[in-house]
């Protein structure tokens, strides 16, 4: 049976100010007929490996570990600008930017400012895998 749009749960206009549907739509035009959910399974790596480069961007801010602080942020700009976390991506970015300058000042507040984001992310993305789960 077809599912009636009154069967689609009505996105939150949040999830469209920290995602870019676009990137996810791509990510689902790759999918393989049979194959394991794409979407889920890239969805899911991103949800456990952010948390994890944060940390080590937090660590790298905080012993002034340049090098460290700019491939962790240039790790979590990419993973984030590919699944459409554009905000988190464009802090990254900026943090990426700082370490290669040798600037670790404002870090730990930027830092922040990505785990903000992140959190609202990880909503998101989760109501796009219960929304594609059915």
């Amino acid at each position: 049976m077809a599912e009636s749009r009154a069967d689609v749960p009505e996105r939150p206009s949040i999830i469209d100010a920290v995602i870019d549907h676009l990137a996810l739509d791509n990510i689902r035009a790759l999918q393989q007929p049979g194959a394991p959910p794409l979407l889920e399974k890239i969805v899911k790596l991103y949800i456990e490996d952010a948390p994890r480069l944060v940390r080590s961007m937090r660590e790298a801010a905080a012993s002034a570990d340049h090098a460290t602080l700019r491939l962790a942020a240039h790790s979590l700009k990419s993973a984030s600008a590919n699944i459409g976390a554009v905000n988190v991506a464009k802090l990254s970015k900026q943090l990426e930017a700082e370490a290669r300058a040798g600037s670790v000042d404002n870090a730990t507040a930027q830092i922040n400012q990505v785990e903000a984001q992140l959190k609202a992310v990880e909503l998101a993305l989760q109501f796009e895998l219960q929304v594609a789960a059915g």
